[in-house]
């Protein structure tokens, strides 16, 4: 009955009511069958693609992000897909803000959160930022973890070089 109701509203929205009548019905989708929900996720982005609206694309996230507890481990892998996302659109400002969100949700991936959002800031030419998200990524990391020391310190040596300071 609800999926009628919305599909009838749809029809004659305007368009800024429709755009947001879409997210909250992704919201619905969610809350009945989260994986269909993440399915439709992920079509709708792909409009967004096309239209370039990345207004929609924010809607329909903070409908997925509220539902982010019902996809377990694999919620972290769905924020650093948006992540991705927003990267390859250019969209630098709303994924450092993607990522410092993801700071707080996933206390476990720190090391993995802090080490992307550093270079990211670091290849925006953001050095003082991308040296801040290095160190606290630096204080992290266990000694034994030797593949993140490693990709730590090229990180490490790459902002040197940025910065000028190593040939």
């Amino acid at each position: 009955v609800l999926g009628n109701y919305y599909s009838d509203l749809l029809k004659t929205a305007p368009p800024e009511l429709n755009r947001q009548l879409r997210a909250e019905k992704l919201g619905y989708l969610l809350d009945q069958n989260p994986t269909q929900g993440l399915k439709e996720f992920e079509l709708q982005r792909e409009e967004v693609d096309n239209t370039h609206d990345y207004d929609y694309e924010e809607l329909l996230w903070s409908e997925l992000r509220d539902h982010l507890n019902l996809f377990g481990k694999t919620a972290y892998t769905i924020c650093d897909e948006r992540g991705m996302w927003l990267r390859r659109h250019s969209l630098f400002s709303k994924a450092e803000k993607h990522y410092r969100q993801m700071l707080t949700l996933f206390r476990e991936e720190h090391v993995n959160t802090w080490m992307t959002l550093g270079f990211m800031l670091m290849r925006q030419g953001e050095l003082q930022g991308a040296e801040h998200a290095f160190v606290n990524c630096e204080q992290l990391i266990e000694e034994s973890d030797y593949e993140a020391l490693a990709y730590l310190e090229n990180n490490l040596g790459q902002l040197a070089y940025a910065k000028g300071q190593w040939g």
